[in-house]
């Protein structure tokens, strides 16, 4: 699964099964949307995909969204997120979709603080959102200056998956903070394990 990364309005998605043979190369175009870009994608077991990522109306207008595919490349829904960014995505065995997200309300020294909020968010196969887990305050208090004190999905220019997930647990590597931190699906933190910055390799995937 891939998409175009510089398009001039909808890029163009496609996916491919086990055998390389293709299932579709389709541009993803949003109703009222001049301009796509996407940030993320992630491919399901039984062949659902999702992308995550912004679209721009004629006006301006910015609004972040997960896309969520059928194995022909018809959408099938699309959520507009609120308040929120989601930056790394990944299906789960059982077709749960997680997302690794970041609040839109960036810290301004004297003024703004960025509100609490979980980092990992849970949606149904079908696209319904159903739980979140890992507050932000897990990693630092939530403070003024978000140049000196990042979201935990800061990924700096590093393109590799940040988020994984089984049946009984879910990984997310925080570059940012340096940690790689695995939750339990119903919340609990299993481990916090400090980690250096992974050079990026072509071959490489977490």
């Amino acid at each position: 699964v891939g998409y175009e990364v510089e398009p001039q309005h909808s890029p163009l998605v496609y996916a491919y099964d086990r055998d390389g043979r293709r299932l579709f190369e389709t541009p993803l175009a949003m109703d009222g949307a001049s301009r796509v870009r996407l940030i993320s994608m992630a491919a399901s077991r039984d062949g659902r995909f999702a992308f995550t990522g912004s679209a721009e109306s004629s006006s301006g207008a910015w609004t972040y969204f997960i896309a969520f595919l059928d194995r022909a490349g018809r959408i099938t829904r699309v959520n507009r997120l609120s308040g929120i960014r989601a930056r790394h995505l990944c299906y789960g065995s059982d077709g749960t979709l997680w997302a690794a997200v970041e609040s839109l309300k960036r810290g301004i020294p004297g003024r703004v603080v960025e509100p609490e909020h979980d980092i990992l968010q849970a949606y149904t196969p079908e696209g319904e959102r159903k739980s979140s887990l890992l507050p932000r305050s897990s990693f630092a208090p939530a403070g003024e200056d978000w140049i000196r004190n990042p979201h935990p999905v800061f990924e700096d220019n590093f393109s590799r998956s940040q988020i994984a997930a089984n049946d009984s647990e879910i990984v997310f590597l925080s570059l940012a903070f340096k940690q790689l931190v695995r939750v339990s699906r119903d919340g609990k933190v299993l481990s916090r394990v400090r980690v250096g910055r992974p050079t990026p390799d072509p071959d490489a995937m977490i």
